[in-house]
């Protein structure tokens, strides 16, 4: 249950006072664990919480910080920063997806107080980061005694599974969205030892789940870390019902927040859910999209347990696409049946093991693919506050062992201590060290190739920055590596068709063009290109043919789509008025 501090007396009645301090003690005695006290405490996971990030400060913009940021003129001025609430998170020029209008007030300022120079970027992501773990000291706290709570928040703040989070500028979204949902947690919490939230506390918690919706989608599952909260660790001895009807304005407001941070997304992006769906569940792969989110339940446990290899990206072939059920699945049935069975074991003597594991589930919710499907299998950055309850699970489990602490012989609780110790070091070194893979795009993108040689992804990506850097071979080499891995994505035969017109070889381009519009018949962009590609290779009533598909399926407020068919057109009749002077 929740840790309640403070006695029953004023301090002005000596035996009142006495009295309540006896009481306090005697329910919570105090820890016989040593730990950092106090503000010693706090200060403690700053240092960890720097050391762990600090190395990032000399990153460059990487990655998404290069299309999100750094030729984002949307964020390059705070004047106006009110639009940015009418604007999608991704340029229009990358398909104007995701609603984050916070993160992007954010970008907005930290380019206008450092002039766009990345240093001022990852500082304020170092900052957030210390910020995070601050709180989520103080939410243990509230819920843990002093060491088990510090040790929770020690391993959290150097989870080498935050750098992708901290490192690459952009995951200041997860950053953002932690704060708040882990703040307005620790606020719910506090409000729940005393009474029933007043219309103060209403307001403050409906503000925090604004805000960390506008930063980042994931902070929508708020509303069920309370419930879950409210069923494991909230002392009420009042009836259901009666802590229903306490609890009810509280429950409408969020339900109102969530509504109209919805609608908003709609209105502005035109749905609710991601951006795109993941290639692994196209249905020209014949897999099962359960059987394959069962399958990464041993990478999502390895990854908060004991991350020791990281990837920027886990995509086909590197993870499997599972069709039917097989005996490797059975790893993750027994992971799952053992998280359930822990937390039902721990329900009444350890309830933060619950709640720890109760939110871990709940926010991995909409990053498992398991609700909508979203553009990315795994991804170390939406971790970020799904380990939040690992961290209080730990915790819980920290507390248990404390419990029996003068039981255990002094040689193995100096071990404990020191295994501690040589943790927090190990992911000190390993959290600084995997920052500097951040340092830029080109720097990701050859690790990732060596961390996922089967990503397909992983070679796309490498292709298209090799075209970047004038190596043209590479490119290719890279992009037909990514299309032999995953055979049924358009966006390959078309990128590399692309390529192959700008540089004028319309010939090999075609066949790539078609196989593009094969495997999606609406890609608008591959029928632009096969058209302008066909009129360059004198074949202009092909080339008519499917300038008019693209407008027909999509492109008809694309001036070029229209300007494509007036020129095979002009040409048609060039061709025809010759054949008839002929």
């Amino acid at each position: 249950m929740m840790k309640r501090e403070g006695g029953w007396g004023t301090g002005d009645e000596p035996f009142a006072g006495a009295q309540g301090r006896l009481s306090a003690e005697a329910a919570h005695p105090p820890s016989p664990v040593p730990h950092p006290a106090g503000r010693l405490g706090y200060v403690a996971i700053l240092l960890l919480a720097i050391l762990s990030s600090a190395p990032s400060l000399t990153n460059a913009f990487a990655f998404d910080d290069v299309h999100i940021v750094q030729y984002n003129d949307r964020v390059h001025a705070l004047g106006g920063w009110w639009r940015l609430f009418g604007q999608s998170y991704w340029p229009p020029s990358h398909g104007a997806t995701l609603y984050r209008p916070l993160t992007m007030m954010g970008f907005a300022a930290q380019w206008a107080a450092g002039g766009g120079s990345p240093p001022v970027f990852h500082a304020a992501s170092v900052m957030l980061y210390a910020l995070a773990c601050l709180l989520v000291l103080r939410l243990a706290r509230a819920l843990l005694e002093p060491a088990a709570a510090w040790a929770a928040a020690a391993l959290f703040a150097v989870h080498p599974v935050h750098v992708e989070a901290v490192g690459n500028v952009v995951g200041q979204s997860e950053l953002w969205a932690a704060i708040a949902v882990v703040a307005a947690v620790g606020l719910y919490l506090r409000v729940r030892e005393a009474a029933a939230p007043t219309p103060a506390h209403v307001l403050a918690l409906s503000g925090l789940y604004a805000a960390g919706c506008l930063a980042k989608e994931h902070a929508i599952v708020l509303p069920a870390l309370l419930l879950a909260a409210e069923l494991t660790v909230v002392p009420d001895a009042r009836a259901p019902r009666e802590r229903a009807a306490a609890l009810r304005p509280l429950y409408l407001a969020l339900g109102a927040v969530a509504a109209l941070y919805l609608g908003a997304r709609e209105l502005v992006t035109g749905g609710v859910t991601y951006d795109d769906v993941n290639i692994a569940f196209a249905p020209q792969l014949g897999g099962s999209r359960p059987l394959t989110i069962l399958g990464l339940v041993p990478e999502w446990a390895r990854l908060l347990l004991w991350p020791a290899r990281l990837s920027a990206d886990y995509s086909p072939q590197q993870t499997p696409v599972v069709a039917h059920f097989e005996p490797r699945l059975l790893a993750g049935v027994v992971l799952l049946a053992a998280a359930v069975g822990a937390a039902v074991a721990a329900r009444r003597r350890l309830p933060a093991v619950t709640f720890g594991l109760a939110w871990t589930a709940a926010t991995m919710l909409l990053v498992s693919n398991l609700l909508v499907p979203t553009g990315v299998l795994l991804a170390e950055r939406t971790l970020f506050l799904p380990s939040v309850g690992a961290a209080l699970a730990a915790g819980g489990a920290v507390q248990g062992l404390a419990g029996r602490w003068h039981s255990i012989a002094p040689a193995l609780r100096a071990a404990s201590v020191a295994g501690l110790a040589l943790l927090l070091g190990a992911g000190v070194v390993r959290s600084a060290e995997r920052q500097r893979v951040w340092r830029d795009t080109d720097s990701v993108v050859r690790q990732t190739l060596e961390d996922a040689p089967l990503s397909y992804t992983a070679h796309q990506n490498a292709a298209t920055l090799a075209f970047l850097r004038g190596l043209p071979g590479s490119g290719e080499r890279e992009m037909r590596i990514a299309m032999r891995l995953m055979p049924y994505d358009a966006n390959l035969p078309t990128a590399l068709a692309d390529r192959y017109r700008e540089a004028g070889l319309c010939a090999p381009a075609v066949p790539l063009y078609r196989a593009a519009i094969a495997l999606a018949p609406p890609r608008v962009d591959a029928r632009a290109g096969l058209a302008a590609c066909l009129l360059a290779l004198g074949e202009p009533a092909r080339a008519r043919a499917e300038a008019q598909a693209a407008i027909a399926y999509g492109g008809r407020r694309r001036p070029e789509l229209e300007r494509l068919r007036a020129a095979a057109e002009r040409a048609l009749r060039t061709t025809r008025s010759g054949g008839a002077l002929k």
